[in-house]
Order: structure tokens, then C-alpha cells, then sequence
């Protein structure tokens, strides 16, 4: 299934207001929307110029999909999404 934000957004919000909710933690619709329009530009952000990131782009969108839709739960998906998403957000940082 190829990347698409609008199918997997409302999975990704349900999961992130149950994190939240777990920790104790309050966070407003507004913000979480706004905070995951922030995650999905982060994602489509060109990684050309940055070697050590080559394929992360097509990786982890690929990872969110199968996560939320095609093959919830499956921890491989999950490991990548983690690990892929570290080395990320630490280049762009």
C-alpha cells in the first residue's frame, strides 16, 4: 500500500490520545492535530544531501501503513518505525 497521511491519520491520532490518556498526560484536539500535521511534514521532508538517511523516506511510511492498516501490531513494523524514526528526527535535530 503506498503512503497515504489521510488513511492512516485518524490511527495514528487514536494511538496517540491513548498514550496520553496511559501517562496521565492532557492534550487538547487542537494540539494533537497540530502536532501530527508537524509529524507528516517531518516525514515528507527530502532527505537528498543526507547519506546515512538513504530509503529512511520510503521505509517508515511504508512501516506506518503496514502498522495502522495492512498488519497491526506486527513488531518488525514497529522496530523499524522506531528505529528508523530516531535516526531521523536525530539528523534533523
Amino acid at each position: 500500500m503506498e503512503y497515504n497521511w489521510y488513511l492512516i491519520r485518524d490511527v495514528v491520532k487514536t494511538y496517540c490520545q491513548h498514550a496520553f490518556q496511559e501517562c496521565s498526560l492532557s492534550i487538547s484536539n487542537t494540539e494533537l492535530d497540530e502536532a501530527l500535521v508537524v509529524f507528516n511534514n517531518i516525514l515528507l521532508l527530502p532527505l537528498s544531501g543526507c547519506p546515512d538517511l538513504d530509503g529512511l523516506n520510503n521505509r517508515f511510511p511504508a512501516a506506518l501503513v503496514k502498522t495502522c492498516k495492512e498488519d497491526v501490531g506486527n513488531a518488525a513494523y514497529l522496530d523499524t518505525i522506531t528505529t528508523d524514526f530516531e535516526a531521523y528526527i536525530k539528523k534533523f535535530l
